[in-house]
Formats: structure tokens, sequence, C-alpha cells
């Protein structure tokens, strides 16, 4: 390994704090709060807003939603996890899922953002995602066949798309004379 030069700064490193906010234990749950974000909105038409209640006639692929629904909130796991989506008292669950989502990507896109403050908002959206996707489990379950798998990689591929790592820095001196690395 060659001698560095005195006059070669080491790059930068990125700080652990944007490490862990753009990190896989942030990621999946951004990935799955993507996803139930298309499902919900691809059917809101028909089904009405995330968290509203099932229409009484619901379009022909959607009959068992309502069944789905009644079925799972027979369990406090699930009773729980629509109280934490639905924002407790607060009661807007699109919105919530929607500024959830946007603050997911906006972390993952602004790498020359505050470590701690992004991290602050990785991991808030991350803990209202996991929620969320656990609540949205029968709006998961209108993908039938590929879509599921489809909808499961159009949210994944959205957080890994805005992941931008953080640019390595080198620093000039006053004075030095700065090139590209053209020689």
């Amino acid at each position: 390994m060659p001698a560095r030069d005195e006059r070669t700064p080491e790059p930068e490193v990125p700080p652990a704090a944007r490490r862990r906010a753009i990190g896989w234990a942030t990621g999946v749950p951004h990935a799955l709060g993507a996803a139930l974000l298309v499902a919900s909105e691809a059917v809101r038409g028909d089904l009405g807003d995330l968290g509203g209640p099932p229409p009484a006639r619901p379009p022909s692929y959607a009959e068992d939603f309502a069944r789905l629904h009644d079925t799972l909130a027979e369990h406090l796991w699930f009773r729980a996890a629509e109280w934490l989506r639905d924002g407790g008292w607060w009661d807007e669950p699109r919105l919530l899922l929607w500024a959830a989502v946007f603050a997911a990507l906006v972390v993952r896109l602004n790498r020359d953002g505050p470590p701690r403050v992004q991290l602050a908002l990785s991991v808030a959206a991350a803990v209202y995602c996991v929620p969320a996707a656990a609540a949205g489990i029968p709006y998961f379950a209108l993908a039938e066949g590929y879509a599921l798998p489809f909808l499961l990689t159009c949210g994944a591929v959205a957080v890994a798309a805005a992941t931008r790592p953080a640019r390595r820095r080198t620093p000039v001196r006053p004075g030095a004379r700065h090139t590209n690395g053209g020689g």
C-alpha cells in the first residue's frame, strides 16, 4: 500500500446516525409503508380511504375484504395496529401514511441533511409504518397472484432508489490547487 501524502486529506466517513437512518432496519418498514400506500391508493376509489369503513357493496375483487378485516379485528394485535395506524386520537391514517413515506424518502434522498434529524425522522417513519403495514393486511390480501410480490418490490425499489449514501468529501485547503484526478 503506498504511503499517504500528508497533503491528501482522509475522506470523510458518513456519520453513524446517517448510516442508521438509511439502513435496512428502517428500510424494510419504509418499503412496507410505500407498498401499503400504493395498495391503498390503488383501491381508494372502490373501498374508500385507508382506515375508513368498508363499503356496503364492495366490488367483486374485494368481496372478502370486509370479512378478512372483521376476522382480523377479533385479535388484539390487529386492533392495536389499527389504532396506531389511525394515529390514536387523530384518526387520519391516510395523511399519516403519506407523511411517513414522504419523510422516509426525503431522508433517503437528502444526503447532506443533519444526521440526527434525519435519524429521528427515519425512525419515526419506520415506527409508524410497522403497525400501518400490519393493519394493512386486508389491503395486501387484495393483491392476488403476482400482484403482492409486485407491490412489495415496488416499495423496496422506491426506497432503494431514493437511498443515496453520504458523499465522501475531500476538503481543499485554501490556496491549494484542486484537480479532478485528471493529472
